[in-house]
């Protein structure tokens, strides 16, 4: 897979790097985003941008992300989960901190070798299942 865009709490963009898995780029506009895709991945125009409206619209198509909730954050809680899992809950929420979401590092935590949300969003109370 390589990279994918995904859509932060904020509504900014941010690519995900399934290689290192971490993120790469954060807090792009739409148009930033498609030209770190054509200058950064080497895609085309039309690549880049299906890419990126991808991103935009939490696209599920693939199969690797489960449906949580349907606020458009899904590949980012897909994205927390992962970094949390490989490089460690403390890397995990010093992230989240220094990108400008503290409350998301509230959320988290580790289940066994999981790392889990305890709930969608930081102003939700349901859990995640």
């Amino acid at each position: 897979m390589g990279m994918r865009i995904v859509k932060l709490p904020n509504g900014k963009l941010a690519c995900w790097s399934s290689i290192v898995d971490g993120f790469t780029f954060v807090d792009m506009d739409f148009q930033e985003a498609v030209q770190t895709c054509i200058r950064e991945y080497d895609l085309g125009p039309k690549s880049a941008l299906q890419k990126v409206q991808a991103g935009v619209d939490d696209d599920h198509s693939h199969g690797w992300i489960d449906r949580v909730a349907d606020d458009g954050l899904d590949r980012w809680r897909n994205a927390l989960c992962t970094l949390g899992r490989v490089h460690g809950l403390d890397k995990l929420r010093t992230e989240l901190v220094e990108m400008g979401f503290p409350e998301w590092a509230e959320i988290v935590v580790k289940d066994g070798h999981e790392v889990k949300l305890l709930r969608p969003t930081p102003s939700t109370e349901e859990t995640v299942k």
